[in-house]
């Protein structure tokens, strides 16, 4: 387990990189610049992209429906949402911290063998206050090297826990900057917990992770922004949307104890459920492909597998508004209807105050 912190962590994530790829202790590549690039080529700190008319008549028309039966007024993004698009401020940090641990993912995908986990939930972000929590469980190899790269939008004292099939911690980091790259290699196989838990004396800040492994899978930065980046758009303007109709006056990522945003590395035809997330009021799920989509649907299900509510019209974006009458968890069901080869889809799970 290794833990890099601090202004400097991606000259640390790359000495991590070289000790996996067993090039010895130095600091740096030999041909690596003396610092990362801030971002990832052509991407731009923050952009939320501009949405064509067809895509901006979809978010109008979603929030018409919503609006217009009185009895599920649509959700949007996060608190203090501006009027201007452009100055979307929860979007452009949630932006900058993708590409902060897109850096620091891609440094060591390109140094070692690692690679993001296949076919699972590889990206995860969430919005926490103090002394709240998120986890993650999957299921690990003995015998194979994990990783997870984190970066925080604020540096401010995040914690990361990592517990075996036993639920006993086997390994805990805290960090000052929420900036960590926690390594282990399983000595059984099962369900493994990471918990993400921002100190009682942290600020509130959206913390990003990217699952890495030993022989997994390589996607290109740029399919990453081009997924989760599409998601950011229409979240603005469905925020836009939500305040100027009077909707809500606070929009946010969701919380209670859940992740907002879900990264999934998905094949043609292939589905993805997400369990458990805790609703309770007005949500809006934004789901966005890259450019190997073709058709992204979802859908909301209860614990018996019944359909609350879905989108299954064809396109690469998916959106769904949901009116919780009485807080509940269900499961989110994310398909790739179609596309011409493995695709990197991004869900964001949105609240309406």
């Amino acid at each position: 387990m290794r833990e890099v912190v601090g202004r400097s962590w991606w000259v640390g994530v790359l000495s991590v990189s070289l000790a996996w790829a067993g090039c010895g202790g130095s600091s740096q590549a030999p041909n690596a610049p003396s610092a990362p690039d801030p971002k990832p080529e052509s991407a731009e700190a923050g952009d939320v992209p501009r949405l064509s008319e067809a895509a901006v008549a979809e978010v109008d028309s979603l929030l018409s429906r919503l609006d217009g039966d009185g009895t599920a007024k649509p959700a949007s993004t996060p608190a203090g949402s501006p009027s201007s698009v452009s100055e979307w401020m929860p979007g452009k940090n949630m932006s900058d911290t993708l590409d902060q641990v897109l850096v620091g993912a891609q440094r060591i995908v390109d140094e070692t063998s690692f690679g993001y986990e296949g076919e699972n939930v590889v990206l995860l972000g969430a919005f926490l206050m103090p002394g709240e929590a998120v986890h993650t469980r999957r299921h690990l190899q003995a015998g194979v090297h994990y990783a997870f790269v984190a970066s925080s939008a604020r540096s401010t004292s995040i914690g990361y826990v990592v517990r075996d099939p036993s639920n006993s911690p086997i390994r805990t980091i805290p960090t000052q900057t929420g900036e960590a790259v926690v390594d282990f290699t399983p000595t059984v196989s099962g369900m493994y917990q990471l918990s993400v838990v921002a100190m009682d004396d942290a600020q509130a800040t959206f913390v990003t992770i990217a699952a890495l492994r030993e022989g997994g899978v390589t996607i290109p930065a740029d399919r990453f922004r081009t997924s989760v980046h599409g998601t950011i758009g229409r979240a603005a303007h469905v925020s836009k949307g939500v305040i100027e109709r009077g909707i809500g006056s606070t929009l946010r990522f969701h919380a209670e104890g859940d992740w907002a945003l879900y990264g999934m590395v998905m094949p043609p035809g292939g589905s993805m459920d997400i369990s458990n997330i805790r609703f309770a009021g007005t949500h809006i799920i934004l789901s966005s492909g890259d450019q190997d989509s073709r058709d992204i649907n979802l859908a909301l299900l209860d614990p018996a597998g019944r359909v609350v509510e879905r989108d299954a019209d064809p396109g690469a974006i998916a959106m769904l508004g949901y009116q919780a009458r009485t807080p509940g968890a269900l499961n989110l069901k994310v398909d790739c209807a179609q596309a011409s080869g493995r695709s990197l889809v991004t869900a964001l799970v949105l609240t309406v105050d």
